[in-house]
């Protein structure tokens, strides 16, 4: 009888020291974008698109939609992130609607991609750009291990502001100084 309560004190005791739920232990990769901020008629700012890898996540091969508000930004270029060039990934993208660019970020090999940025966007401001906020949002959301085995993956979205006011200018260049010159009294010897 003692012995029994023993295991059940023992089973007990193991069970608290285990963490609630295995949330915390799986393996996850968490895909983000920059917020950001400009001036209507503002060419090329740039956002990065990040990857974070958690407890023990591998990932080789990338794809997403990234959305945004058209109304405010018109896509310009992408170019591939530093963490997925490492790697020795190459990225795709295609504007599938005026609104949405489809990403994806392979390679031919098995290696994982480290944390960082894994594509680099630029968008133009357009003119006449409404001030206010709009979504950078990260939908369909896939991602697979170096054997293409899914990854357990999670998007948080970004924001852009569109702002008014004053721009920072330079002055204007100041007038040419005039080259006529008083030249010095002779020396007395």
């Amino acid at each position: 009888m003692q012995a029994a309560s023993r295991l059940v004190w023992l089973l007990a005791t193991l069970a608290l020291a285990l963490p609630f739920g295995t949330e915390a232990l799986s393996p996850r990769a968490e895909l983000g974008i920059a917020s950001s901020y400009g001036f209507p008629g503002t060419k090329t700012v740039p956002l990065a698109v990040t990857l974070t890898s958690l407890d023990g996540a591998q990932v080789a091969g990338l794809s997403f939609d990234l959305t945004f508000d058209d109304s405010r930004l018109s896509f310009r270029e992408a170019s591939l992130g530093t963490a997925a060039a490492v790697a020795g990934k190459t990225a795709t993208w295609n504007l599938v609607a005026p609104n949405r660019l489809r990403v994806i970020i392979i390679g031919v090999n098995q290696w994982a991609i480290s944390n960082g940025p894994v594509l680099s966007v630029r968008f133009n401001i357009l003119p006449g750009a409404a001030t206010g906020t709009s979504t950078l949002g990260l939908s369909s959301v896939v991602a697979s291990d170096p054997t293409s085995s899914p990854v357990t993956r999670s998007s948080t979205d970004g924001a852009f502001r569109v702002v008014r006011g004053r721009r920072l200018v330079p002055p204007p260049p100041l007038p040419p100084r005039s080259s006529t010159r008083t030249p010095p009294p002779p020396k007395s010897n």
